[in-house]
C-alpha cells in the first residue's frame, strides 16, 4: 500500500498534483547553488578592481565598465540561447527558457560570465567598447555554452570520461585561447614595447595586421607626445591585492558550487574542495614569493608576480580539488603559479601585449589543472578514479590521453570562434580603438569622463578639436602596405593558440523521477520521527550520534524508496544483524516498529548507484558531521576568510602611502604562510586529543580544519598592525608562522 496525497503533503509540504513538478532539487540543493552563484558573480568585482590596477588611469573606468556589461548583456545571451546549448540535453530547456530549474541556470551563468571576463584584461587599454560587448557575448552565448556541453551537459567529451570538477578547462582555458587569438588580432598597446616589430610573413596575413611597427613605439609626434603616459606594470598595488582578495574569497565559491548540492554526501565533496582550494591558493603565494626572489636576486617581494601566482594556483586547482589530497593540492597550486610566470616571461619575448597576464594565469594553469586528474586523482568516499601516481596503470594513461584531448578540442574551438568574431568585427564596428581614442584615453573617448586634466570646461568641443588633429596624424604615415625594412629583419615568429583544459562535476539527476527526488529531499523530515532512538540502541555506544543519524537517514530511504516502488534490494531484513556496520537498516526499523516490514530490503549496489548515493560503509569514516552542518562550518569559514581583506584595507588607511602595499602584502601572506604551519603542525596541536590528526595533516574533518584556520589566521594578522610601518617584512612573517601555528594551545579542546 503506497503513501495517499495526505500523506505526501504532510510529509513533503507540497500538494504532488500542483507543485510537484516544480520541485526538481531538494531546498537545501537550490539554496546552496543560488548562494554560491551570487557570491562566483561577486568576483567580477574581483576582476575589475584587479585589471583597473594594471592600465593607465584614463582607462580605469572603461575597464569597470566592461566587466560591468560582462555581467549584464552576458546574462541576455545565456538567457536566450546559451543555456540551451550548454544544458539543453539533460534540462528542459528552450529558446529564451531557462526551465524549471532556475537554481541551476542562475549557478550556470555565473560560470558562464567568469569566462567570458577574461578576456577583458589581456585587451585592456586599446579595444573599442562596442567590439568588447560584442566579442563578450559570443563568449558567453556561444564558446562557453560549447565547451560546457562537451564536458557538462552529456557531451561527447563527458562520455569519453573527460573530468573537470569546476572549470580549468572549460572556463579557463576556454577563456585564455579566446584572449590569446584577440590579442594578436589587435596588436599592443601604443608605447607598451618602445622596439617593437609588426607581424611579418604569414602572420601579418593571418591577423590582418594594417599598421606599420611605428604605430605600436613611443609617438614622437609633438601632441601624441604630451598625451603619451610611460608604460608602467602596476600603477595602484593596494587596489590589485584587494582585486586578489576578492577573487581568493570567490574561488572558495567557484569550487564547492560544482558540487550543485549539498545533499547525499556533497557536502563531504564541499569540504574537500574548500580545504584544496585553499592549500593550492598557499601554494601558489609561496611560489611567487618565490620567483620574485630569484628573479631579482634579493629578498624582494613583486606584488605583481605574487598577485598572479595565487590566482594562477587557484585556476589549477579548479579541475581536480574534489579528487586529490590537500598536500598535493599545494603541490599543483605551486606548479601552476610557475607555469603562470613562465608564461608571462615567454609572452613578453614575443613581443604578446597582455595588461594583466590573463592569457599566463588562466592559460597553463587550466591546462595543468585538467591534467593533474590523471596524475593524482585519489579514490575517496565520492569517487573511485585513480591517477597514474596511485597505481591506476593502463587506465590511467588513457585518463591522461582523454584529459589532454579533451583540452586540445576545447582550444581549438575556442580559438577558431573568436578568430571569426573578431575578423566580423574588425570589419564592421572596428574591434581596435582609434590612435586619438588610446593617447586621450578610453574613459573620455566613450565615456566622456574626465578630471579636467583632458576636457576642461567643454568635453565635447574638445573633442571634436581631438577628432580632428588625430584624423590628420593618423592617416599619414602609420597605415599602409608592407612593414618597413630593418637592418636586422629577421621574421618574429608565428604564435599559435596555447592549448587549454577545463573541469566540471556532474550530478545526473535526468534518470531519477520527480517523486523519488521530492522524498529524497525530505529525509530530514521523517528521521525526525525517530529522535527517541539512541546511537547506543543500535549500534552501541563508540558510535557517535552524528554518524547514527546518517544511518536512520539513509535506511528511511530506502524504507521510502521501497513503499514508491523503487528499485528492488538485494539483502532482506533477515540479514541484517549479520551485515556490516553501515547495513542495520533493518535493526534499526525493528527497534521502531517491532518487526521489520516485510516488504523492507536493503539498498544494492544498483540501487545506490542510481540513486546517486555512495555505499554507507565507504563513506562511514568521513561522515563526522551532519550535512547541514558541514555547509555552515564552510561557509562561514570562508566568511570570516575574508575579514583579512577588511583588516588589509583598514591598516593600509592608517600606514603611510608608501607602505600601503607592504600591508597589503603582508595580510595576504598571513594566510598562505599561515596555512602551511596550521596544517603542519597548528591543527594537530590545538585539536589533536579530539580530532584523528597527525603532523601534516588535516583529519576526516575537513570542514572542521576550514573553519578553525579562519580563526588562526585573524588572529595572526592583529601583528599586522601593530607594526606596521617598521617591522621587515620576512621577520613578520616567521612571527605570523609562529602565531598561527600555536593557535589553540592551552585552550581546552
Amino acid at each position: 500500500m503506497g503513501p495517499d496525497d495526505n500523506w505526501l503533503r504532510l510529509i513533503l509540504d507540497i500538494t504532488p498534483a500542483e507543485c510537484g513538478p516544480t520541485r526538481l532539487r531538494h531546498r537545501a540543493d537550490n539554496a546552496f547553488m543560488v548562494t554560491m552563484g551570487a557570491r562566483i558573480i561577486q568576483m567580477q568585482s574581483g576582476f575589475a578592481m584587479l585589471e583597473s590596477a594594471y592600465v593607465q588611469p584614463n582607462g580605469s573606468a572603461n575597464i569597470m565598465m566592461k566587466n560591468m556589461m560582462d555581467l549584464f548583456v552576458g546574462a541576455v545571451a545565456y538567457l536566450m540561447w546559451g543555456y540551451e546549448i550548454a544544458h539543453g540535453a539533460t534540462h528542459a530547456t528552450s529558446f529564451m527558457d531557462p526551465g524549471l530549474d532556475f537554481s541551476h541556470w542562475f549557478c550556470s551563468f555565473s560560470y558562464a560570465t567568469t569566462s567570458a571576463t577574461i578576456d577583458s584584461g589581456a585587451l585592456a587599454g586599446r579595444i573599442s567598447f562596442w567590439a568588447y560587448v560584442i566579442l563578450s557575448t559570443v563568449m558567453t552565448g556561444f564558446t562557453y555554452p560549447l565547451a560546457a556541453r562537451w564536458c557538462w551537459g552529456d557531451g561527447w567529451l563527458q562520455q569519453m570520461g573527460f573530468v573537470d570538477f569546476a572549470g580549468s578547462a572549460v572556463v579557463h582555458v576556454v577563456g585564455a585561447v579566446s584572449a590569446l587569438v584577440a590579442a594578436c588580432f589587435c596588436g599592443p598597446r601604443i608605447g607598451r614595447f618602445p622596439d617593437y616589430r609588426c607581424w611579418r610573413g604569414l602572420g601579418r596575413h593571418f591577423f590582418m595586421e594594417r599598421y606599420d611597427s611605428k604605430y605600436y613605439q613611443v609617438p614622437q609626434e609633438p601632441t601624441e607626445k604630451n598625451l603619451f603616459r610611460p608604460f608602467v606594470k602596476c600603477r595602484h598595488p593596494v587596489q590589485l591585492l584587494f582585486g586578489t582578495w576578492l577573487l581568493l574569497v570567490g574561488f572558495l565559491a567557484f569550487n564547492p558550487a560544482s558540487t550543485l548540492a549539498v545533499t547525499q554526501d556533497s557536502d563531504l565533496v564541499i569540504a574537500r574542495s574548500s580545504v584544496c582550494t585553499l592549500l593550492s591558493a598557499a601554494g601558489g603565494g609561496l611560489g611567487g614569493m618565490l620567483w620574485s626572489m630569484a628573479t631579482t636576486r634579493s629578498s624582494v617581494v613583486l606584488v605583481p608576480e605574487v598577485s598572479n601566482a595565487v590566482i594562477a594556483a587557484l585556476v589549477a586547482s579548479c579541475g581536480c580539488c574534489n579528487i586529490v589530497s590537500p598536500v598535493i593540492s599545494m603541490f599543483i597550486g605551486f606548479v601552476g603559479a610557475v607555469l603562470a610566470l613562465l608564461c608571462e616571461e615567454l609572452l613578453i619575448r614575443l613581443q604578446i601585449d597582455d595588461p594583466v597576464g590573463a592569457v599566463s594565469v588562466h592559460g597553463p594553469p587550466g591546462v595543468w589543472g585538467a591534467l593533474a586528474v590523471a596524475f593524482f586523482a585519489e579514490p575517496n568516499c565520492q569517487s573511485d578514479l585513480r591517477g597514474l601516481f596511485y597505481g591506476a596503470g593502463e587506465a590511467g594513461w588513457e585518463l591522461l590521453a582523454v584529459q589532454l584531448f579533451g583540452v586540445i578540442s576545447m582550444a581549438a574551438m575556442s580559438a577558431a570562434i573568436t578568430y571569426i568574431s573578431v575578423i566580423l568585427l574588425d570589419r564592421s564596428v572596428g574591434f581596435r580603438c582609434s590612435r586619438a581614442c588610446e593617447l586621450i584615453g578610453l574613459d573620455f573617448w566613450e565615456h566622456q569622463f574626465d578630471d579636467g586634466s583632458v576636457a576642461g570646461d567643454n568635453p565635447m568641443k574638445r573633442m571634436s578639436s581631438f577628432r580632428k588633429t588625430f584624423h590628420r596624424a593618423s592617416s599619414c604615415c602609420y597605415c599602409g602596405g608592407a612593414p618597413e625594412v630593418e637592418e636586422d629583419s629577421t621574421p618574429q615568429p608565428t604564435i599559435t593558440p596555447s592549448k587549454a583544459v577545463g573541469v566540471a562535476s556532474d550530478l545526473d539527476h535526468a534518470e531519477m523521477s520527480v517523486k523519488i527526488r521530492a522524498l529524497e529531499a525530505k529525509i530530514e523530515h521523517l528521521t525526525m520521527a525517530l529522535q527517541g532512538v539512541t546511537s547506543e540502541d543500535v549500534f552501541g555506544g563508540d558510535i557517535s550520534q552524528s554518524i547514527s543519524q546518517s544511518f536512520r537517514a539513509a535506511c528511511i530511504n530506502a524504507y521510502v524508496d521501497k513503499m514508491t516502488d523503487g528499485p528492488s534490494k538485494s539483502h532482506r531484513a533477515a540479514q541484517a544483524e549479520h551485515a556490516d556496520e553501515g547495513h542495520q537498516c533493518a535493526f534499526l526499523l525493528s527497534s521502531i516498529w517491532g518487526t521489520a516490514p516485510p516488504m523492507l530490503g536493503l539498498p544494492d549496489d544498483r540501487w545506490v548507484e542510481q540513486m546517486s548515493l555512495q555505499a554507507l560503509p565507504t563513506c562511514q569514516p568521513f561522515r563526522l558531521r551532519h550535512r547541514a552542518d558541514v555547509a555552515f562550518i564552510v561557509t562561514m569559514g570562508a566568511r570570516i576568510i575574508q575579514m583579512q581583506s577588511g583588516f588589509a584595507m583598514l591598516e593600509s588607511a592608517y600606514a603611510q602611502p608608501n607602505n600601503s602595499a607592504n600591508i597589503m602584502m603582508k595580510n595576504m601572506l598571513d594566510l598562505f604562510i599561515g596555512v602551511l604551519a596550521f596544517y603542519l603542525f597548528g591543527y594537530s596541536i590545538a585539536y589533536g586529543d579530539t580530532h584523528d590528526v597527525g603532523f601534516a595533516d588535516t583529519g576526516y574533518d575537513l570542514a572542521h580544519w576550514f573553519c578553525s584556520f579562519s580563526y588562526a589566521t585573524t588572529a595572526a594578522t592583529i601583528n599586522s598592525g601593530a607594526l606596521a610601518g617598521r617591522v621587515a617584512f620576512f621577520p613578520y612573517l616567521v612571527l605570523s608562522t609562529v602565531m598561527t601555528g600555536r593557535f589553540g594551545i592551552g585552550e581546552e579542546p
